[in-house]
């Protein structure tokens, strides 16, 4: 590498690190955040490779660069293996080395308007049902770990949503397709090559806190189907007034659109869409996953709720994912953020199935 390269090469990698370090203060911090993780092992052993190469050479400012551009990128690598720990689960950095695509390599069928993953003909598998992210107002996917937890014995199931926009808040809407997809597939579950006395749910950022809310009326007998065994939630948005006061990357409107307006307005549906509003002892055993420097949902106010429903009485685990953003887990298939969350699912879900 000649001596132009290794600069521009290593201030490259400080330049992205010291970019993503003020996480979410823009939309390219964000950007640049949300990815680190996936990007953070290449980043790192090209730093760590450069300043060696540069100290063998004794170019020593060269390597001091190189050593700083990989402060962040070994930091980013430290706090999956953190969060993987407190989850209980282990990492492949050599499988990090290679992510690949989140499509999925064989397409999902559709059963009843719903996607359905890894259904197979004469068996009964325990299922997932999958709430999906995108801030009320997108559909953000997640083939590849859906495929992944398929493969690891489970049939997941992904219904829709209606989804809100400035002129249609869905606060009513969303909540009652959920219940009644999650009614059918408990009904139904030989349809969807599924067990309905093992059903999980699963649900990421706004369809975490759907998710959750949904998981915990059925089990109150609020919304009909079987009682989810336990459930899983992403950086999940439990208290909507905490997100409606994050004034970066549009948090605050998609809040407000979804509900029709603020929660000066309207406090009553803000206290009906926060998940404490749900909580029982009959709830579920849960577990939530959490990037530390989540900057769409508030972490202080995930950490309040997980105290409340402590409080409450339900087993509840929060694993909190230091130097983590929001959808830490998305960038790529096999990245580090998203094997914590694939495995962590797994055995969570795994370790919650109803005795033979």
């Amino acid at each position: 590498m000649t001596k132009i390269a290794g600069w521009a090469v290593a201030a490259a990698i400080t330049l992205v690190g010291l970019v993503a370090l003020p996480a979410g203060s823009n939309a390219a911090s964000f950007f640049l955040s949300v990815v680190l993780p996936t990007l953070a092992p290449w980043l790192a052993a090209a730093a760590l490779g450069i300043a060696g190469l540069a100290l063998w050479r004794n170019k020593k400012a060269l390597a001091l660069l190189a050593a700083a551009g990989a402060v962040l990128p070994v930091w980013a690598i430290a706090g999956q293996y953190v969060g993987a720990s407190r989850a209980g689960v282990s990492l492949n950095l050599a499988r990090a080395m290679a992510p690949g695509s989140m499509e999925a390599s064989t397409p999902p069928q559709t059963v009843h308007g719903m996607q359905v993953y890894g259904a197979e003909a004469g068996k009964a598998k325990p299922i997932i049902f999958n709430v999906h992210g995108g801030g009320w107002k997108d559909d953000a996917e997640m083939p590849a770990t859906l495929e992944e937890l398929a493969r690891a014995g489970f049939v997941v199931v992904r219904p829709t949503y209606p989804l809100a926009d400035a002129e249609h808040p869905t606060f009513d809407a969303a909540p009652a397709a959920l219940a009644d997809a999650y009614r059918w597939v408990s009904e139904h579950p030989h349809e969807v090559g599924g067990d309905a006395g093992q059903i999980y749910v699963f649900g990421d950022s706004a369809g975490g806190g759907l998710g959750l809310n949904l998981a915990y009326r059925v089990a109150q007998g609020l919304d009909a189907g079987s009682t989810p065994r336990a459930v899983v939630a992403l950086y999940p948005t439990v208290d909507l007034e905490a997100v409606e006061g994050v004034k970066s990357l549009g948090a605050f409107q998609a809040v407000r659109d979804y509900l029709g307006g603020s929660s000066a307005e309207h406090p009553e549906r803000y206290r009906e869409q926060d998940t404490a509003t749900w909580l029982s002892p009959e709830a579920p055993p849960t577990l939530i996953i959490q990037g530390g420097r989540d900057t769409f949902v508030p972490p202080d106010s995930v950490r309040r709720f997980v105290d409340q429903a402590r409080e409450t009485g339900v087993d509840i685990d929060y694993v909190s994912v230091p130097a983590a953003n929001h959808a830490f887990d998305v960038a790529a298939r096999g990245s580090l953020g998203q094997q914590l969350v694939e495995k962590a699912t797994a055995r969570f879900f795994a370790g919650h199935e109803a005795a033979d």
